[in-house]
């Protein structure tokens, strides 16, 4: 589960909801011994953050805040990017 918030823009919170999950997707089916879903996590932040630099939109529509919610078994792991977060 993800919430992503752009500020009062649209673009880039929808864009990041559209793409996130099939990077962590990705990432996670990349990971090597040693690593752990936080590295993948921020693999794919960091591979959506670089394919969204590539879309063409305004300077000031750019940016998102996330909070994401991730459940595996009955482990819940929580992760943000900037001032949204889980309580």
């Amino acid at each position: 589960f993800g919430l992503f918030d752009g500020r009062g823009y649209d673009f880039v919170p929808n864009y990041v909801n559209d793409t996130l999950e099939e990077n962590l997707k990705l990432e996670l089916r990349r990971i090597r011994q040693g690593e752990d879903f936080s590295t993948a996590l921020r693999r794919a932040f960091l591979s959506t953050n670089r394919d969204l630099s590539l879309q063409p939109v305004d300077n000031i529509q750019r940016g998102s805040t996330a909070c994401l919610l991730y459940l595996v078994e009955n482990q819940l792991l929580v992760a943000n990017v900037g001032d949204t977060m889980a309580v």
